[in-house]
């Protein structure tokens, strides 16, 4: 996360207390402001001053000259003879200025540590001599000078140094100092200051200590964003969405807004707020308009939707049974979108619902006033789905929209298993990258080959791209377990099982579930589990079984895996504890009869 430190508009005269070392972050030295006092040091003379002496008015008169004139080596000769008569702040300062615009840095420095060591007390030849120092990289050295300007007006130099030493120290992360960035805010009116010390709270985890720090009104948009995204990391839900109502035209805040609606567990008022958005940009007024003031919406028209927003708003329309507000809001968004993936889902899914046979079969037993309440829904042909889809992919080929273009062509009509097995192997062929598979359309051929018991086909899908991406056989999957990825790994680990190589399943599950941490994958988890079982590990088949029990919400899936560990439990005389585990077996699905039966056995 990047610091951004203020420009200074204020002097920072609360900032008196010297702070020894502050950062660690070498980054933020190249945010700190360029506070370039020698400037406003500097302004103090020229060559329009008036001058007691005038032979050396007269000499400034003549250097200006010559640079405008481009007779550079000359000024710089005029202006070392006129620096031997330099007596006075005012005629020395004029001398830096011309050594300056000259960019005699040498001659400049030499001259400023000559006139210091007869004059170490004045402020702004203090500032000019750190000044240079800092230009040179030498902040430690510039500490000496700036010390005796905390209480000066030249102060702002003092907080410079101060911060670029924390930077050379490296110790900014040890040292609390959020406080000196609250009174630097305070002394500047800069709420940039304020979110250098978020930043510094949310780098070290204290979000609840960065939250804090939210200004009551932030000074523009960015800011608010800003202050949003600390409160939401922060869990002040509620609080983010009233700092997204003040982001006006970032679209990105109202994403935030909804999400924070939903983590604060409020999804009516984020599915309300979604609606909201869109309708107030459309100028659309409905009952969900009394609740957008209540959801953070900006109130704003016309504005751009995030096509988040969209796709959420038309989902929730569709999970309401709100089908007329969700074809009014999946119209817009086709015509904002159109090659918006989770969007041409929606659209389809859509399709789907209101068209054809799966809304009005001619054998329903829906009553009459429900099926005239559907027949009046506004429908999308599924084949202007088919068609905005071919038509995105036609532009650009994503295999995961591949895919839902497939699912929603089969889904639209009695397609045969065979013509779908066609389809997937039309696929494969035609979208090939460098003469290879897609792995995620490979991944999904191989899935649904499985599951339609082609297989042999699968096994040769796979073991083709486990060919060609790695350039390894069946034989050897165990062996290289270490370089397939996590599906590949899954996947392999099911046909070395299935082939009876039990020591390389047992090797490409563990790989999976235990190295690529995907424990929680049940199918994988329980093959292993029962490996253990059958090699004697039943400790071990335990822990696993034991671990899939805690993490899945289906009862029935539940029950089996308590019947597994009542068997094993049994086998191995543990009887207490088999007992407990059938009897939960049996709570979860009364019609697991091997677990009744196991349970009755041992009573």
């Amino acid at each position: 996360m990047v610091l951004f430190f203020p420009k200074i508009k204020q002097s920072g005269q609360a900032l008196k207390k010297k702070l020894a070392g502050l950062f660690s972050f070498s980054a933020f030295l190249l945010f700190i402001p360029a506070v370039l006092c020698i400037a406003g040091v500097l302004s103090l003379s020229g060559c329009g001053n008036k001058n007691s002496d005038a032979s050396f008015s007269e000499q400034l008169n003549l250097i200006d000259a010559c640079i405008q004139s481009n007779q550079f080596e000359d000024a710089v000769k005029l202006t070392e003879k006129a620096a031997e008569n330099a007596m006075g702040l005012e005629k020395q300062l004029s001398i830096i200025k011309r050594y300056t615009k000259l960019g005699q840095y040498a001659k400049n420095k030499a001259f400023v540590e000559k006139i210091l060591k007869k004059q170490p007390e004045v402020p702004e030849l203090n500032a000019v001599y750190a000044n240079i120092l800092l230009s040179e990289g030498n902040v430690l050295e510039a500490v000496k000078y700036t010390d005796r300007l905390s209480n000066t007006k030249w102060s702002l130099l003092y907080t410079e140094v101060i911060l670029r030493r924390a930077v050379a120290d490296s110790i900014f992360t040890e040292e609390d100092f959020t406080d000196f960035f609250v009174r630097a805010a305070g002394a500047t009116h800069n709420e940039l200051w304020l979110v250098d010390a978020a930043v510094v709270e949310a780098q070290r985890g204290n979000f609840k200590k960065a939250a804090a720090l939210t200004p009551v009104v932030p000074e523009n948009e960015k800011y608010a964003y800003f202050w949003a995204l600390v409160n939401y990391d922060a869990g002040n839900y509620l609080e983010c969405v009233d700092l997204c109502k003040m982001c006006g035209s970032i679209e990105d805040a109202a994403l935030l807004a909804s999400d924070a609606w939903l983590m604060a567990g409020e999804n009516k008022s984020a599915d309300d707020y979604w609606i909201s958005v869109i309708n107030d940009s459309l100028g659309v007024a409905n009952s969900v308009s009394a609740t957008s003031s209540a959801a953070g919406a900006s109130g704003s028209s016309k504005k751009t939707i995030p096509k988040e927003i969209y796709s959420n708003a038309a989902l929730y329309a569709i999970r309401s049974d709100d089908l007329e507000s969700a074809f009014r809001i999946l119209v817009n968004m086709s015509a904002s979108y159109p090659d918006y993936d989770e969007g041409l889902v929606v659209y389809a899914d859509y399709a789907l619902k209101t068209s054809g046979s799966m809304i009005t079969e001619p054998d329903s037993v829906l009553s009459t006033l429900q099926q005239k309440r559907q027949n009046s829904v506004p429908s999308i042909p599924v084949s202007d789905a088919l068609y905005r889809m071919e038509t995105s992919l036609s532009k650009e080929y994503r295999p995961e929209l591949y895919v839902e273009y497939l699912r929603t062509k089969w889904l639209s009509g009695n397609t045969s298993s065979i013509e779908c097995r066609q389809d997937i192997l039309y696929a494969l062929e035609r979208y090939r990258h460098e003469n290879k598979h897609d792995p995620y359309l490979t991944d999904f051929a191989v899935c649904w080959m499985l599951r339609n018991y082609y297989n042999d086909e699968a096994r040769g899908i796979f073991d083709n791209y486990m060919s060609e991406k790695y350039d390894i056989s069946a034989s050897s999957y165990a062996e290289n377990a270490s370089m397939l990825d996590d599906r590949e790994c899954m996947i392999a680990a099911w046909f070395c099982l299935g082939d009876g190589l039990v020591d390389e399943a047992k090797k490409l599950y563990e790989t999976y579930i235990y190295d690529r941490g995907c424990i929680d994958d049940i199918v994988a988890a329980v093959n292993l589990a029962a490996i253990y079982n059958a090699e004697g590990l039943y400790q071990k088949a335990l822990e696993l079984y034991g671990n899939l029990a805690g993490h899945t919400a289906d009862s029935v899936l539940a029950s089996e895996i308590h019947y597994r560990m009542g068997h094993i439990q049994a086998v191995h005389d543990d009887k207490k504890n088999a007992l407990l585990s059938l009897g939960y077996s049996v709570k979860l699905n009364p019609d697991n009869n091997k677990a009744r039966l196991l349970l009755k056995t041992l009573q």
